[in-house]
């Protein structure tokens, strides 16, 4: 009797933690999320890649027509002059942010960029990868409302 007791105890408290657990993704960060969503105006694309004399570095400044538009189904839809893209992201805790190509993809998993600013007029995501040997990828994206 007393072990069926302990049985049901443990299950009811395994039931608890695990219905109370966090899950990933967009639909589970409640602010960052929803300040994320919505169509934001490029206003600066900054790349630097490459490695020692063969680092190049290109900025693309946003015209009227730019944008990045984050929505609720992970998926984020860009417009930078006449380059379009649909790319799906992913929001993690501690201003993580993962956006397909937008960083370097490491055995089939996307790296995470770091949202620097979240305003409610302003977005700043900041991705830096070193690449071995010496190599660096770096990449920010100023966005504003």
């Amino acid at each position: 009797m007393k072990y069926g007791l302990w049985v049901i105890l443990l299950s009811l408290a395994i039931a608890a933690v695990a219905g109370c657990s966090k899950r990933s993704g967009p639909a589970s960060d409640g602010i960052a999320f929803i300040s994320v969503l919505g169509k934001w105006d490029l206003v600066k694309d900054s790349t630097l890649s490459g490695a020692g004399l063969y680092a190049s570095y290109t900025i693309r400044t946003g015209t009227f027509d730019d944008h990045w538009d984050f929505r609720t189904d992970g998926r984020v839809y860009i417009k930078e002059g006449d380059f379009k893209d649909t790319a799906g992201y992913t929001l993690y805790p501690g201003n993580q942010i993962a956006i397909e190509r937008f960083g370097w993809i490491f055995n089939g998993v996307q790296t995470r960029s770091t949202i620097k600013v979240l305003t409610a007029h302003q977005l700043v995501i900041h991705s830096a990868d070193i690449m071995p040997p010496g190599g660096v990828n770096v990449r920010t994206v100023y966005l504003k409302r």
